[in-house]
C-alpha cells in the first residue's frame, strides 16, 4: 500500500476502535515520512482517545509545525489544550471541546467529522441542570470601562453571589470590594503588595468561590497592564491560574480589545481614513508578545469571551458577549437645561487621545466652533472620574467617540442612552453574526470630509430628542441587567458541565505556528510598508509606535534603522544613547547600515510639506 491508503487504513482502524493497529501503521508512515502532517495528527488522535492528552498536544502541534496552514491540526492542538486544561483539577476523563470550523465562523457550524485525519471524537455533553446553591463568581483583577463592577451589581440582583477585587482605582476612580490601589506603587514594592495579596487570597479566599473571572488577559500573578506586575518572578507566568485548576475552579476570561489586539490595527485605519493607506496590508493580530500571553493564559480558560465579534478573531478561540452600561448611572442626568433651552453641544471625552482620534476631532470641532459661535458649545471631557464625566454628557446634540478607528465603546453607548446622537468611524467588514453593534444606530464617518458635512447637517437639521428610541435600544441589547444574565447562564452551564462552544479563529493559529517556527509572522510586509509611510510623512510618533508593535514579526533590522534614524531626528539624545548602548551589536551590521542608508535617503527624498497631511 502507498501512504495515501495506509492513512486510510488507519483512519478506519481508528473508527473502528482498533486504536492499537491504528497507531502501528501511522508510526510506519512517520518513520518514513517524518514530514507527513496527516500521520501526525493520526497519531495526536490516538493519543487524545487514550486519554494521552500530553502526547497529543505533540503530535498536533508537530502536524501545524510541518504545515502551518493544516486546519484539521490547528483545530485539533486547539481541543487538546482545551481538553487538557478542562482535566486540571477535576477527577473526570478529559473533555474535547465540539470543533468549529474557522470558516464557519458566525454561521454556527459545526464539524462533524473525525477520525486521525479528522478531529477526536467528542463525548457528549451533559444536560445542564440549574445548582440549588448560589453561584459564588469573582471579578479581577481589573476594572475596565466600569465593566466588572456594573455586571457584579446586577449579578448579585440574579442570586449571584458576586465580588470585584480591583488593583488599579485609575483617573476614573474605579472601586471594587477589594481594592489594591497599585496605580502610584511601582516596581519591587508593587510585586511585593500583589505577591501577599496573591497568597492570602489563594489560600484564605479563593476556595469559596465556583468562578474566577478574569479581565483583561491579566492573572493575579501576572499583568501587562498599567505598568505591569509579576508577583512570583521565580514561577512561571500564570501559575496562579495553574493552581486554581487544581483546586477544581471554572476559569473566565473576558478581553476588552487592546489587550488581545495588535494596535497596529488602529493605524491601519487611521491612515485608510486620511486616504494614505493605499498598498498598505492589513497588520498582524497581535504583538509578538501577545500570541504567546494570550495562548497561555488560554490554555486555562473553560471560556474564553470577546467583547465584540471584531476581536473574536485576534485570539485562538472565544465567544462574544457585548460590552454593558450601568444605566442607572445614567438616570437623572438625562433632560438637562440645555435641551429645555434648545442650545446645541458637541462632547468629546477621549480616555486616550491617540487612539480615539482626537486630533481629527479636534480639526473638526474648531471649524464647527468658527461656523457656529456661542450657538453650539463645545466639551471636551478630559481628566474626570467616571460619575463626573457622566455629569458633562448631559445635554441635546452630538457626542462623538472614536474617529479614524475601528468601533465604538463604552461612550458611545452612554451617550445614545441619553439621547444624544453619536458620531464615530466603524469597520462593518470586520463585524459579523448577530453582534448588536451592527445595528447600533451611530453615524459611521468614513473621512474628515465626510465627518464634517455630516456633523453639519446634524447640526443644522434642528435635531430631534431621540432619548427614547435610542435608549430603548441601548437597554435591550447593552444595559448591565442584560448582559448579567448572558454570563449567569455560561456560569451555569459550566458548573453544570457543560462543555462551551466556541468560535476557533484559523488565522490566529496559523500566525502563531509561524512565530513557533521562528518564521515571519508578517507575511504581508504590513510593516516595512507602513514605516515607510510614516517615515516619508515625518509622523514620528505613529513611527515609534509601529515600531514598538512590529518588532519581532519582521525583520527587525529595518525598524530598528528606522527607530535609531527617527531619535536622531526628534533630538531624543538620552533615548538615542541608550539605544546604541542596548543595539551596539547590531549597529555595526552591514544589515543594519544597508536600511540605515535606505531609510535616511527615503525621509530625505520625502516632499516635507506632506508630514501630516490629511
Amino acid at each position: 500500500m502507498d501512504v495515501r491508503e495506509r492513512i486510510d487504513r488507519a483512519e478506519f482502524l481508528y473508527r473502528e476502535g482498533r486504536l492499537r493497529e491504528a497507531e502501528e501503521i501511522l508510526l510506519q508512515v512517520v518513520e518514513e515520512d517524518p514530514e507527513n502532517r496527516e500521520a501526525h495528527n493520526g497519531l495526536g488522535a490516538v493519543a487524545f482517545s487514550r486519554g494521552d492528552l500530553e502526547g497529543a498536544v505533540r503530535c498536533f502541534r508537530k502536524a501545524v509545525e510541518i504545515d502551518p496552514e493544516y486546519l484539521d491540526g490547528q483545530v485539533n492542538l486547539r481541543e487538546a489544550f482545551l481538553a487538557m486544561a478542562s482535566s486540571r483539577g477535576t477527577a473526570s476523563a478529559a473533555k474535547g471541546v465540539p470543533a468549529r470550523n474557522p470558516e464557519d465562523i458566525g454561521t454556527g457550524g459545526t464539524r462533524e467529522d473525525s477520525g486521525p485525519a479528522g478531529r477526536p471524537e467528542t463525548p457528549k455533553a451533559a444536560p445542564a441542570t440549574r445548582r440549588e446553591a448560589p453561584i459564588r463568581v469573582i471579578h479581577l483583577p481589573l476594572v475596565i470601562a466600569n465593566m466588572s463592577i456594573a455586571l457584579s451589581k446586577h449579578l448579585n440582583r440574579l442570586g449571584v453571589d458576586s465580588r470585584v477585587v480591583s488593583y488599579f482605582h485609575t483617573w476614573l476612580h474605579y472601586r471594587g470590594d477589594v481594592n489594591l490601589d497599585l496605580d502610584d506603587i511601582y516596581g519591587a514594592e508593587r510585586n511585593e503588595k500583589v505577591r501577599r495579596f496573591v497568597e492570602d487570597f489563594l489560600e484564605n479566599e479563593a476556595p469559596r468561590y465556583d468562578i474566577f473571572h478574569f479581565h483583561f488577559f491579566d492573572s493575579l500573578s501576572t499583568g501587562a497592564s498599567f505598568g505591569g506586575w509579576k508577583s512570583h518572578p521565580d514561577r512561571d507566568d500564570y501559575w496562579d491560574l495553574r493552581k486554581l485548576k487544581e483546586m477544581g475552579k471554572k476559569i473566565v476570561v473576558t478581553s476588552w480589545g487592546s489587550d488581545v489586539r495588535n494596535n497596529s490595527k488602529v493605524i491601519y485605519y487611521q491612515l485608510r481614513y486620511e486616504g494614505a493607506g493605499n498598498g498598505i496590508p492589513y497588520p498582524p493580530l497581535n504583538r509578538r508578545d501577545q500570541y504567546f500571553k494570550i495562548w497561555k493564559f488560554a490554555q486555562y480558560a473553560d471560556a474564553v469571551i470577546h467583547s465584540d465579534h471584531e476581536v473574536v478573531k485576534h485570539a485562538p478561540y472565544g465567544n462574544m458577549i457585548p460590552i454593558c452600561i450601568d444605566e442607572e448611572l445614567l438616570d437623572g442626568i438625562a433632560g438637562g437645561e440645555e435641551r429645555g433651552t434648545g442650545k446645541l453641544s458637541v462632547i468629546h471625552a477621549p480616555s486616550n487621545q491617540f487612539y480615539k482620534g482626537t486630533a481629527y476631532v479636534n480639526e473638526v470641532l474648531q471649524k464647527i466652533s468658527g461656523r457656529y459661535g456661542d450657538r453650539v458649545e463645545i466639551r471636551r471631557i478630559q481628566g474626570l472620574s467616571h460619575r463626573e464625566a457622566l455629569g458633562k454628557y448631559a445635554g441635546y446634540g452630538a457626542a462623538i467617540d472614536q474617529i479614524g478607528s475601528i468601533s465604538f465603546g463604552l461612550f458611545a453607548l452612554e451617550a445614545l442612552y441619553l439621547g444624544r446622537t453619536v458620531f464615530t468611524s466603524f469597520q462593518e467588514d470586520e463585524f459579523y453574526g448577530d453582534d448588536p453593534k451592527m445595528r447600533t444606530p451611530v453615524i459611521a464617518v468614513k473621512n474628515q470630509e465626510d465627518f464634517h458635512d455630516r456633523l453639519v447637517r446634524f447640526l443644522d437639521s434642528d435635531p430631534v430628542d431621540r432619548t427614547g428610541g435610542h435608549r430603548r435600544f441601548i437597554v435591550d441589547n447593552f444595559s448591565a441587567a442584560v448582559v448579567a444574565r448572558q454570563y449567569r447562564d455560561l456560569y451555569e452551564r459550566l458548573l453544570s458541565g457543560e462543555t462551551i462552544r466556541h468560535y476557533v479563529s484559523q488565522e490566529w493559529h496559523r500566525e502563531f505556528s509561524l512565530l513557533l517556527s521562528n518564521r515571519k509572522v508578517d507575511e504581508r510586509d504590513f510593516y516595512p510598508r507602513v514605516t515607510d509611510v510614516l517615515l516619508r510623512r515625518r509622523e514620528f510618533e505613529k513611527l515609534f509606535h509601529e515600531i514598538q508593535m512590529g518588532t519581532g514579526l519582521n525583520d527587525d533590522a529595518d525598524l530598528l534603522a528606522k527607530y535609531m534614524l527617527a531619535l536622531e531626528l526628534t533630538g531624543r539624545k538620552d533615548r538615542e544613547s541608550a539605544a546604541r548602548r542596548a543595539y551596539q551589536a547590531k549597529l555595526s551590521t552591514d544589515a543594519f547600515q544597508k536600511r540605515y542608508a535606505r531609510a535616511r535617503e527615503l525621509y530625505e527624498s520625502a516632499d516635507p510639506g506632506a508630514a501630516g497631511k490629511r
